[in-house]
Formats: structure tokens, C-alpha cells, sequence
């Protein structure tokens, strides 16, 4: 490999994952893209998850760096990841989960695509299966795209696999850690990319993405999460922007407008989920809302529908 390529670090984040934390790290162990600094950081699993890890790290020969950062409580989701991304040294991170398999040139294609002019984050199409490892049924992507900011802001769906994502390092180095009162990291990076550069989202795939009831991005744990503080750090992340000069005056009351209708829009969409009547619901506080756009109120027409037929 070209001694210019530059150094990857992968974020393997675990927890409580022994059914299938083996088989995700082997993957990453196995990728194809030799300088990768791998951080695996399980947050205080009271299960065989670290013990398996150690195990699959004993056996391990290879020529890439490895960090365990085992921690003695469990900190959350965020705080571990800001953790990780705090001792990372590669100019290109790679988020990977314990319950997910990267195939083999995850690492290598991330990095072809982000080391094209203007692109600061990647994401693919995923692979989805189910708890048995078996294929589910999953529209792909036809085509490859390219989202900048203002087509974020003015509607277009950015079809981004948080399970498959890869930021370069100065997205961090910019925004620095995320509110630890924030219940995600994912959605916050898919905007602090995009205030310094495009998101390339690839039609081609690199996990096989796990779904299961467990899984952080299960519709139970989607809805869970307190809507206002993924805006508050929307926010944030807005101010931080505009007070650097990374967007003028015009396109941060655009960003604010923007993160004032999302946080109505998800709420909504929140309600409807926790509603013991959808359809009266949908009826009473969506269909003759002022505050949400027709095109919103269709797509959550189709998220009542989905709720309905799961019952």
C-alpha cells in the first residue's frame, strides 16, 4: 500500500454484544487497508462481551495498531465516543458497532472516497440482517450521491447509513466533543460534515447491519430519545459554525429555521409513534397542523400505516 495513504482509525463501540461482537471484530481485524488504528472501547458490558474481545485479540498477529479502552462504568453512548475520538490519531475515523460485520474493504473504499476534493464524510448502502445473520429484504441505493448543506436544508432526503459512516478527523477537530446530554452522535455528525464539506452517500455496500429489538437504532429506542436535545446540539453546532466563519449570516438563520421545524416535525412523529389512537392522532394533530409541510404529513401518513399493520 502507498506510504501516502493516510492513517484510519475505526471506533469499534460495544456493549453487551456477546452473541455477536466476535464476528464483528474479526471483520475489522480482517479489513484489507493496512494502516488502521483500531480503538475498542466496550462500555462496562456485564456480559462475555470484553471477554470475547480479549480472546479474538489474543489471536491477533497482524500488522494493525490496536487500543482496548475497556471502561470500569458504563459512561453512555456519547461520553464513549467522544472518549474515543479524544486519544484517536488518524486523519480519516471510521465508526463500527459490536453487533455489526464491516466487509472486508469497508476501510479502503471510505478512504478512495474521502480523499476526493470537497468530500468530508461517506456513508454506504447497507446489507441488513437479522439476528441469525440471515439477509432481510432492503431497498439499495441505485446510484451514488453527493449532498451538500443546502441541499440538506432544503428537503433532500440524504440517504445516510449512520452504521456505515466515515468522517475525516478535522469534522472533530472543528466541533470537538458532543453534549453528553445529547442521546446521539450520529444525525450531529451528519450536519458538523457538512458545514465543511459534501457527504457522499455510496449505492455500494460495506456492513451487513444487524437488526434487532436491541439495537440503539430500533424504532422503540428512535422514538425514546428526547427530541430537544438532538436540536440543542443541532444548535450548538450552528453557533460554533457561524461564530468561526464557517457560514455566513444568511445560511445560519436558514440552519436555525431548519432545526426549529425538525424538532416540530420529530416530535410529531414521536407522538404519533407513543399514541394509543393513531389514526385519531394523525387526524386531530397532523392533518389540520399549520406548523407541517403536506410533503411531512405524508410521510407521516405512511408511518401511521406501518404502526397500524404492526400492531
Amino acid at each position: 500500500m502507498n506510504n501516502n495513504y493516510p492513517l484510519v482509525t475505526v471506533i469499534f463501540l460495544s456493549y453487551q454484544q456477546e452473541r455477536y461482537v466476535e464476528e464483528a471484530l474479526l471483520s475489522l481485524l480482517n479489513q484489507d487497508y493496512e494502516k488502521i488504528e483500531l480503538i475498542i472501547s466496550d462500555d462496562a458490558s456485564q456480559d462475555r462481551t470484553q471477554e470475547i474481545i480479549q480472546f479474538g485479540l489474543d489471536k491477533y498477529l497482524g500488522p494493525k495498531k490496536i487500543v482496548k479502552t475497556f471502561n470500569d462504568k458504563n459512561l453512555g453512548l456519547v461520553p464513549n465516543f467522544n472518549k474515543c475520538l479524544n486519544i484517536a490519531s488518524g486523519e480519516i475515523i471510521v465508526v463500527a458497532a459490536g453487533d455489526d460485520i464491516s466487509l472486508v474493504d469497508r476501510v479502503s473504499k471510505s478512504v478512495d472516497i474521502l480523499m476526493k476534493e470537497g468530500i468530508s464524510a461517506v456513508s454506504f448502502s447497507d446489507i441488513r440482517i437479522d439476528e441469525n445473520g440471515n439477509a432481510i429484504p432492503w431497498h439499495q441505493l441505485d446510484v451514488d450521491n453527493v449532498f451538500s448543506l443546502k441541499d440538506y436544508l432544503s428537503g433532500s432526503k440524504l440517504h445516510a447509513s449512520g452504521a456505515s459512516r466515515a468522517f475525516k478527523r478535522e469534522v472533530f477537530d472543528v466541533f470537538g466533543d458532543i453534549n453528553i446530554t445529547c442521546p446521539t452522535e450520529d444525525t450531529p455528525y451528519i450536519l458538523r460534515a457538512l458545514y465543511l464539506g459534501d457527504f457522499y452517500v455510496s449505492k455500494e455496500p460495506s456492513i451487513k447491519y444487524r437488526v434487532h429489538p436491541r439495537s440503539l437504532s430500533s424504532p422503540s429506542s428512535l422514538y425514546r430519545m428526547d427530541v430537544s436535545l438532538i436540536t440543542n446540539q443541532y444548535m450548538f453546532d450552528a453557533c460554533n459554525a457561524f461564530s468561526k466563519n464557517i457560514v455566513d449570516a444568511d445560511t445560519f438563520y436558514q440552519i436555525s429555521r431548519w432545526i426549529e421545524y425538525l424538532g416540530i416535525y420529530r416530535n410529531a412523529g414521536k407522538e404519533l409513534y407513543f399514541s394509543k389512537n393513531k389514526s385519531l392522532y394523525f387526524l386531530s394533530d397532523i392533518v389540520f397542523s399549520k406548523k407541517i409541510k403536506l410533503f411531512d404529513k405524508l410521510r407521516l401518513a405512511k408511518q401511521a400505516f406501518k404502526f397500524l399493520i404492526q400492531k
